[in-house]
């Protein structure tokens, strides 16, 4: 059904709102009466709209204001931001302020002009609701941060730019463009935003162009919903197989798929979509042979997405009854919004899944949760029938899932962590105490794509030997035919001994390198040699790194070279590239935990190799390895086959 603006147009507007049909707009006439409109209508919504700020909006507006009309004065960023502090004394809390204290009609029908402009010249007018209209273009902000005049500037900019660049005057070619020209244009080295005392508006990420993903995305936001594309804030709560952090991506409210491939957390390095679930950018990224991992190591190419919530500018009716009726104790504030939706289904493919709680628990609200640093976080919710049963809808698949409650911030497990397949099976996870196991460990921490590439850097590198410090005449004793991850041990079987060992690229390309180590035999046990080059400090500074028993440091070489000081018979080489150092270090004390209603400890132990071996550990459930000495970055994992499975 559309809207045909004619003398019965508000008549009209009153049945069409009820009418439970798509209500597009057709922009054929009285547009003024359209635009009064959609002002009343902003404006009877003014009194719901917040700005959350540690200072007054219109002080802080002028004051942004005036830096940009003074940045072309001096190229000192710094001494520009310093207006602010003379202005605002740092260290207030944050205070709520109503919108409609400092917005007025005028700012409101400006708005709404540029807004019908933008919608008439839309490449996809057509597909424009009443609804995805006034909640995904109409708007003037986009959340809680100061409301400026992003449109004002943006509209003829973008407009212009589409005139100049017919190829542009369609949907998909004005995201892609603003994908790569509006994202990767804001600088993720933030380095002023903590100078801002509210959440950036436009205003400020073009003064400072730099943000987070979450700036970068309401920055993509701003120019397409100026151009009348309804660009919407998708966000993901938590990853399902690393640390939550702060992540985001930009939908169109207008289709019901995100994505041409649905994805499937299924770890496939040809199903990836760059700043979405690519833990690596596309172009740089490497596909892994698996027969040249060392044992019981794999690379993740993937962030797994469990669900996916957007942000709306009304209030969502079910978690606002949510908020009506279930106990304020039992509800995550974290995750449950009063302004969000459900659009899992539009970027994965997903099942229902159902869990029950134990008879006499008397929670009316459940979740599922997933594992994060030392805790569990819930990503999805649902409320309890009378039967005690809960059914998620539209859930990802290829994650481990915690059912769990909530009771004032602590998640409560009510059942066994699970694994939710693609045929809506769940893989339950038990300790089983009559089959006990070995565990033996070799990282704490999935190994993802970005880290194990400096492992492929080094496939076909050479070891060679010599007795000339030159080279001149040398004997190749091993060529890398594996990624080198971790702690790389190379055995070799020389024929005499060498003075001097080379390890040198083949590919004219350089390896980034954090430590070499090479030994020999003395009594039956391995003996390390110092490199005199390190010892007798004759190498510079940074070419010191791969000696200095640091695997923090590193160097990027095409080779380097190990001087013994005589000739020696060296029998191992041992080589660790850059790296996340999230392998098991000798030193370090580690403890290892297994799940049974919570986290019970398997014992602490100092590694005296780069693997920690465990026996008689319960089977057949989830286990978490938590390094006591240094670093947060840990995952939980099951064992299978002899491997570590990460989740």
């Amino acid at each position: 059904m559309r809207i045909f603006l004619n003398s019965a147009f508000l008549l009209l507007i009153i049945i069409l709102s009820g009418c439970n049909s798509p209500t597009v707009i057709t922009l054929e006439n009285d547009k003024e009466e359209l635009q009064e409109y959609f002002l009343q209508l902003q404006l009877k919504d003014l009194d719901n709209r917040i700005t959350i700020s540690e200072m007054e909006p219109i002080v802080l507006n002028k004051i942004v204001n005036e830096i940009n009309s003074n940045l072309h004065k001096s190229d000192d960023l710094k001494t520009l931001i310093d207006s602010i502090f003379n202005s605002v004394r740092r260290g207030r809390s944050s205070q709520i302020f109503y919108d409609k204290e400092f917005i007025d009609s005028a700012f409101l029908a400006k708005n709404t002009k540029l807004a019908l402009d933008a919608l008439a010249l839309s490449p996809c007018k057509d597909s424009i609701t009443m609804q995805i209209f006034t909640d995904y273009i109409l708007p003037y902000k986009l959340g809680y941060e100061i409301a400026d005049n992003w449109r004002e500037e943006l509209f003829q900019k973008q407009m212009d730019f589409i005139n100049s660049n017919p190829q542009m005057n369609h949907t998909d070619s004005l995201f892609a463009y603003h994908m790569n020209k509006s994202y990767y244009g804001l600088k993720s080295d933030v380095k002023h935003l903590h100078h801002y005392p509210a959440e950036p508006n436009y205003s400020w990420m073009s003064f400072t162009n730099e943000g987070d993903c979450i700036h970068r995305c309401n920055n993509v936001i701003y120019h397409l919903r100026a151009t009348g594309i309804p660009a919407t804030f998708d966000y993901i709560p938590c990853w399902g197989n690393r640390p939550a952090a702060r992540h985001a991506y930009v939908g169109l409210a207008h289709r019901d798929k995100q994505l041409k491939k649905l994805l499937e957390n299924s770890n496939n390095p040809n199903n990836l979509i760059n700043d979405l679930n690519s833990v690596i950018n596309i172009k740089y990224i490497h596909i892994f042979d698996q027969n040249k991992m060392p044992h019981n190591w794999s690379v993740q190419y993937e962030k797994t997405l469990p669900k996916i919530y957007r942000e709306t500018w009304k209030p969502n009716d079910e978690t606002v009854n949510i908020y009506k009726k279930i106990p304020q104790n039992e509800i995550d504030f974290n995750l449950i919004r009063q302004k969000m939706v459900d659009v899992t289904n539009q970027y994965l493919s997903t099942v229902d899944v159902s869990v029950s709680k134990p008879l006499l628990n008397k929670s009316k609200l459940s979740y599922l949760s997933v594992f994060d640093i030392n805790q569990w976080k819930p990503i999805a919710f649902s409320t309890f029938n009378f039967l005690g049963k809960a059914t998620f809808n539209n859930v990802a698949f290829n994650i481990l899932y915690l059912p769990s409650t909530v009771n004032n911030g602590n998640v409560i497990p009510v059942g066994h962590p699970f694994i939710l397949q693609k045929d809506g099976s769940k893989k339950v996870f038990k300790p089983d105490y009559n089959n006990k196991t070995e565990l033996i460990l070799t990282r704490k921490y999935p190994l993802f794509a970005n880290t194990a590439r400096r492992g492929f850097d080094f496939l076909h590198s050479v070891i060679e030997l010599s007795n000339d410090a030159d080279f001149k005449d040398y004997k190749e004793a091993h060529k890398i035919d594996e990624y080198v991850l971790g702690m790389y041990k190379i055995k070799l079987n020389i024929d005499k001994p060498y003075r001097y060992l080379r390890l040198r690229s083949t590919k004219k390309r350089s390896f980034t390198i954090a430590e070499i180590e090479c030994y020999t035999i003395e009594n039956d046990n391995l003996s390390k040699i110092e490199n005199i080059l390190y010892t007798n400090n004759n190498l510079q500074d940074k070419d010191n790194k791969p000696f200095d028993g640091d695997l923090t440091t590193y160097i990027a070489k095409q080779e380097l070279i190990y001087d013994f000081g005589t000739p020696e018979s060296i029998s191992e080489v041992w080589i660790a590239p850059m790296s996340d150092t999230n392998f098991i270090i000798p030193e370090n004390e580690y403890e290892l935990f297994y799940w049974d209603n919570g986290w019970h400890s398997s014992g602490r132990k100092i590694a005296d190799d780069y693997q920690l071996k465990y026996n008689n550990i319960p089977s057949s459930t989830i286990y978490w390895l938590k390094c006591h000495t240094e670093g947060k970055e840990e995952r939980i994992f099951t064992y299978e086959n002899g491997k570590q499975i990460w989740w």
